[in-house]
């Protein structure tokens, strides 16, 4: 009985070894394990020092405001509007959910710890694009459930979180594309995730480049061309519509309430050309 009580303790690490996928509820406990490992390090982050940053008292406090008045009342009278022309969907999300009848806090903090999973999924799934191994997948989820400045930021109300787990996702629905996977469905994901990354911060409006670059330049091969080339303009277009689809109408809403924020904004091209001056 000692025996093959020592043999299932060990056997998550010998198989671990073997380089051959394990079952799916192995693969599947491993997962969740992970993932709740990477729930406890939030919330021991939080327990140590729950909102240690000024930016969180402030979403919290503007969150609050709006959901008491409106977006053209705090726009119009808040002495500490600076955020609220920024880009919207955090704020947005936080409003929605003081609206539903949930504290600021606790809203802020819960899409926190939901961005820090999804972006610990991502960064795994991205190894699993890149390595076809199953243990370097789980070794990237864990580096990534504890990861320090991870795990940091996802314990105070930021847009860096929900900036970081957006382009995670973008980053990998491009990469199952590239790799011939479902292409058109996941290039739309990726312009989906990148309409969201625009939504958080303004950095976001590169990928609209970046992307659609990656798109023409990849997957070529000897022959038609023409119809290669046709596809592709047809998929960066729809990449294109999806992106202005999602973001314009926000944008021109948020221009009627008094904001400031535009989504052309290209904060770190207009950074590089200050430099340059």
């Amino acid at each position: 009985m000692v025996s093959r009580a020592l043999s299932h303790l060990t056997y998550p690490f010998r198989r671990f070894w073997d380089r051959r996928p394990p079952g799916r509820v192995f693969l599947g406990a491993a997962w969740v394990a992970l993932l709740l490992l990477a729930a406890g390090m939030h919330f021991a982050r939080v327990a140590v020092a729950p909102l240690p940053s000024r930016d969180s008292e402030l979403y919290i406090y503007w969150a609050e405001s709006i959901a008491g008045t409106s977006w053209e009342e705090a726009l119009r009278t808040s002495p500490r509007n600076e955020a609220l022309c920024k880009p919207p969907l955090l704020l947005a999300a936080m409003v929605w959910g003081v609206r539903a009848g949930f504290e600021a806090k606790v809203v802020g903090m819960t899409l926190m710890l939901l961005a820090f999973l999804l972006l610990c999924a991502a960064l795994a799934l991205i190894a699993e694009e890149l390595w076809r191994d199953w243990r370097l997948t789980l070794t990237a989820l864990l580096l990534a459930a504890v990861c320090p400045v991870l795990v940091k930021y996802s314990a105070q109300i930021l847009r860096d979180p929900l900036y970081w787990c957006v382009s995670a996702w973008a980053l990998y629905f491009a990469m199952r594309a590239s790799n011939g996977r479902l292409g058109v469905v996941n290039w739309l994901g990726c312009a989906v995730c990148t309409a969201l990354a625009i939504l958080i911060r303004r950095e976001g409006i590169e990928f609209v480049v970046i992307f659609p670059a990656w798109i023409i330049a990849g997957g070529w091969t000897r022959g038609a061309w023409r119809r290669i080339l046709v596809r592709k303009i047809a998929v960066v277009v729809g990449f294109w519509a999806v992106v202005a689809l999602a973001v314009l109408p926000v944008e021109h809403r948020m221009a009627q309430l008094g904001s400031t924020w535009r989504a052309s904004q290209f904060s770190f091209v207009q950074h590089i050309l200050r430099r340059l001056k």
